[in-house]
């Protein structure tokens, strides 16, 4: 008889759909009751850490704020009822396939389940841009017992055999006062492919996660929004309508004025969205001050506009709603740093806070940016070899030789004055 075909499980990020926060959070109650009871069928409630486990949203987060929080709580509610939590001792190995002289190697006592070790593998330059496998995070927060486990980072494997995680992480995104980073034992650049092997033996419980990240320039490489009756024969759903317009001033494009409109346009579900959030990128060396938001939302312009901040090369502001008319903010923003040659694309995203997969994105283009070189982005004495803005130089032998073509015109001006028979 022929062998069974293996199911190979790849590890591929989740597709937020619009009801992805009220999933989470309905899991990690359900959860939480599960282990209030002490009902018997333990494998239920392993499987369903570990399915909640296997939805992150990046590093420590889920949808939203709200369902992140009540998921760690359920987490850590699932493993502090660990009764072999005093035996942990973990011995973690990660190598790569593409290079044997690379390996990383962590030892977890029972007393160190709280710390984040990273270690991260460098960029990879190919004909779609940079692809970082970075962030590889092992993140040791009590561990599911495991002798010899084997498995691939590249290649998700059985969560069963090598556990999930008690991430007790109160926000998304956060980052750990003790994370480690090994910057010394980084992976070269032409060796970032292939697979990434782990083996781990002992007793304890952790999740190994593998962040990957890409820039896209296109709009048909944005993350979508989720199709109607989430088939993708069918039309995507449009949560909101974006229009913008761009405008520069100063001598080199120096001031950038933004102004972007949205609208929901999702009036199937209800007449107005709950509380949204407009994130826009700026162009890399500008800058928008946060005084200057806060003064911008305490003016009033925008009635429902709440908080307004910028970090991250990122200006965001949050609405109470938005309805089916446009609400249009305005944005300055000044050139603190002189960038040339700059991405010609930049994102700006429009999404209900509370529920992340109900979003529409776009691109703005920025050309006159992109085409400019950093003799014009500087724009000034500072840039020491760019003529446009130093010409003392080129002025002091123009002036030279104007007096010289005038003091030829006069030395024969006066011979033809002097000419015999004048």
């Amino acid at each position: 008889m022929p062998a069974a075909p293996q199911c190979t499980i790849l590890c591929q990020g989740c597709k937020i759909i619009g009801r992805d926060s009220f999933v989470f959070q309905t899991t990690a109650y359900a959860l939480m009751a599960h282990i209030q009871s002490n009902r018997f069928g333990k494998t239920e409630r392993d499987l369903t850490m570990t399915w909640m486990n296997s939805m992150r949203n990046s590093f420590a987060g889920f949808s939203s704020t709200q369902d992140t929080i009540v998921a760690m709580e359920a987490l850590s509610m699932y493993a502090s009822q660990d009764p072999n939590r005093n035996e942990f001792d973990l011995d973690v190995s990660l190598t790569v396939s593409t290079d044997r002289d690379w390996s990383q190697s962590v030892h977890i006592p029972e007393n160190d389940f709280t710390r984040v070790y990273r270690t991260y593998v460098s960029c990879l330059w190919s004909n779609h841009g940079c692809l970082s496998l970075g962030d590889v995070h092992l993140v040791l927060k009590d561990v599911i017992a495991s002798q010899g486990v084997c498995d691939d980072a590249f290649a998700n494997t059985d969560d069963n055999e090598d556990g999930g995680d008690d991430d007790d992480e109160e926000r998304k995104g956060d980052d750990d006062d003790d994370d480690d980073d090994d910057d010394g034992n980084m992976l070269p650049e032409h060796r970032v492919f292939g697979f990434i092997r782990s083996v781990s033996k002992g007793v304890g419980r952790a999740m190994l996660q593998l962040t990957t990240t890409k820039r896209v320039e296109f709009q048909k490489y944005l993350k979508t929004q989720m199709h109607y009756d989430n088939d993708p024969n069918k039309d995507l759903i449009q949560f909101f309508d974006i229009d913008h317009s761009l405008d520069f001033t100063g001598r080199n494009n120096s001031i950038m004025f933004l102004r972007f409109c949205c609208s929901w346009a999702y009036t199937e579900r209800s007449l107005t969205s709950g509380l949204a959030v407009l994130e826009a990128d700026l162009p890399t060396g500008y800058v928008v001050m946060n005084d200057t938001l806060r003064d911008y939302v305490r003016s009033g312009v925008v009635p429902n506009l709440r908080r307004a901040e910028f970090y991250g090369r990122k200006v965001v502001y949050y609405f109470d709603f938005l309805d089916q008319s446009k609400t249009c903010v305005d944005i300055r923003a000044d050139r603190w740093y002189p960038v040339a040659n700059i991405t010609r694309e930049n994102r700006v995203r429009v999404y209900d806070y509370y529920e992340p997969g109900m979003h529409s994105t776009r691109n703005y283009t920025v050309e006159d940016l992109h085409h400019m070189n950093i003799c014009l982005a500087c724009g000034s004495h500072q840039c020491p070899y760019c003529p446009n803005f130093n010409t003392a130089a080129t002025l002091a032998r123009a002036g030279f030789l104007t007096w010289l073509l005038l003091l030829l015109v006069f030395a024969t001006w006066q011979c033809w004055l002097r000419r015999p028979g004048r």
